[in-house]
């Protein structure tokens, strides 16, 4: 392989890589999801995602713990196959 094809090679990879991330996502439970797209896509600190779901810090933690665990097992079972 060249050096364009394996580049080209690359930026489908990791386009491959992001849809299986947002697919795995999108399949996390609604109450999983916020936590996670405030956190990482809003830039929201635990205390605020907190105050805007009106939800104890305690269970905000508890919840992006739970995505996180998901999110790698959705993402490893991906890997495989």
């Amino acid at each position: 392989m060249n050096e364009d094809t394996e580049a080209m090679a690359d930026n489908v990879g990791q386009i491959d890589d992001r849809l299986d991330l947002q697919a795995a996502v999108r399949a996390l439970p609604d109450h999983l999801r916020w936590v996670l797209v405030l956190n990482v896509n809003q830039g929201l600190a635990y205390a605020e995602i907190a105050t805007v779901l009106d939800i104890p810090l305690g269970t905000v933690k508890s919840r992006m713990f739970h995505a996180v665990r998901k999110l790698r097992e959705a993402l490893h079972a991906r890997l495989e196959q």
